[in-house]
């Protein structure tokens, strides 16, 4: 059975736009946009909450097999942050996938069209001036990328894949399959690796990452913190959360958002108030995952 679309949940306004020229044409409330092509939607819930910083979160896999969309994740966690906020839901869910790193598919490319819809939605919020990205694991690389492509923007990304082409085999199979059909690789027009983008953007990044999560940080955070010329701007929070792929604490994430929204744009002084690692090498940060790891083993939880 095929996913359905279904806004009862969100409890609010929503609105339908026929075609990107529309609403690039229109006023941008609070409330769910849907922005539709050919082969699927484009799916926004806005809140202007009258601040000067602006959150864009990209959520993470969904439980499979996917029943509803859009999906808006993260409503809790933000809950009395003083930030406008921009959820945004992967088209992919409509295929009934539940994981596209919002790379787009075909008669969709996201990544190209995604940029001008959130500098529309910008426009339209009166008092912002600066802008975070988060995102959880898929929803990190999907930070990462569109964070670059905002200039002195922040970026948040927890336990992120950086090149989702190497990610679990089945799941990047069954995205491709669901996006682009037969479609040979080598041909499709989208970014899989973010850090060649990271290093060109001098990107501010305050990158989450449990240190159980000991294949995460091998495939992806060790080379980022390795290839970046930029260390000072890359603070690493590591947290001891258990074993494996596992995010940080509702109370932490909403701890981060709040100070992301008081810092006013200062993200330098931010990085310092949440005391984020910007010298430690990618060998030492491995051996705090293998010590934390080996506790884990011994049954040792503090």
């Amino acid at each position: 059975m095929p996913p359905r679309r279904d806004f009862d949940q969100y409890q609010t306004e929503s609105r339908s736009y026929s075609s990107i020229d529309e609403f690039l044409a229109s006023q941008v409330d609070s409330g769910i946009h849907s922005i539709h092509f050919p082969t699927a939607s484009i799916d926004l819930l806005v809140e202007n909450r009258n601040a000067t910083t602006t959150l864009v979160i990209f959520h993470a896999a969904t439980p499979s097999p996917v029943e509803t969309f859009p999906v808006f994740a993260g409503r809790t966690v933000t809950k009395g942050v003083d930030a406008n906020l921009v959820f945004v839901s992967d088209p992919i869910l409509e295929r009934g996938v539940n994981l596209g790193w919002f790379a787009g598919l075909e008669g969709l490319p996201l990544q190209d069209i995604l940029p001008q819809v959130l500098q529309h939605v910008l426009k339209h919020i009166p008092h912002h001036r600066h802008l975070a990205f988060f995102g959880p694991s898929g929803g990190g690389f999907a930070a990462l990328f569109y964070g670059s492509r905002f200039k002195d923007s922040l970026v948040i990304p927890m336990n992120p894949q950086t090149d989702f082409s190497t990610y679990d085999p089945n799941a990047v199979d069954r995205y491709y399959s669901a996006a682009w059909g037969e479609s040979e690789r080598s041909r499709i027009s989208i970014s899989v690796d973010v850090v060649p983008l990271l290093e060109a953007s001098r990107q501010w990044i305050l990158y989450i990452h449990n240190k159980g999560d000991l294949s995460h940080a091998r495939r992806y955070l060790l080379p980022l913190i390795s290839s970046t010329p930029y260390r000072q701007r890359v603070g690493v929070l590591l947290g001891e959360w258990g074993k494996g792929h596992k995010p940080a604490p509702g109370r932490l994430l909403t701890h981060i958002f709040k100070e992301v929204a008081n810092c006013n744009g200062d993200w330098d002084a931010l990085l310092n108030t949440l005391d984020a690692d910007r010298s430690s090498t990618a060998r030492n940060l491995e051996q705090l995952g293998h010590r934390y790891n080996e506790r884990l083993r011994k049954g040792i939880t503090r």
